[in-house]
């Protein structure tokens, strides 16, 4: 299945509440428009954040065939090694969260990376694992 059907079968099958916010629909490039937020320099999952990865892994449920989903964690530090060690520890902390939440462990994966700017958020990127299809 091409990653634009994907994505639209994805829409269609959002929970109700999970619909109701255009933002949890993933874009064209399985990329969700809604990040998830973190205070400067740290890992702790803010309030709305974990509402949104509520969300998140009832629509990962609601999908027949499980999806892949990559959790891209931005950090931001003077050096660059810091910066992705920070945002690899954002992504373990969501990829925790999307777990607690019934998300099977296999389908995630979680990535640090570095920004030039002020990156306090992870990203999350939705595919079809290798080798499946609807």
């Amino acid at each position: 299945m091409t990653r634009r059907l994907l994505i639209a079968a994805i829409a269609l099958l959002l929970p109700f509440s999970a619909a109701a916010d255009s933002k949890l629909a993933p874009r064209s490039d399985g990329r969700l428009e809604k990040a998830v937020l973190f205070d400067y320099g740290k890992t702790r999952v803010r309030s709305t954040g974990r509402s949104t990865l509520a969300a998140v892994a009832r629509m990962w449920r609601a999908v027949p065939v499980p999806m892949k989903i990559t959790v891209e964690g931005h950090g931001y530090a003077l050096e660059e090694e810091a910066s992705i060690e920070l945002g690899y520890r954002r992504a373990l902390r969501v990829r925790e969260r999307l777990i607690a939440e019934g998300v099977d462990p296999r389908f995630i994966e979680a990535v640090g990376h570095s920004r030039a700017e002020i990156g306090r958020y992870v990203d999350l990127v939705f595919s079809t694992p290798p080798g499946r299809t609807r």
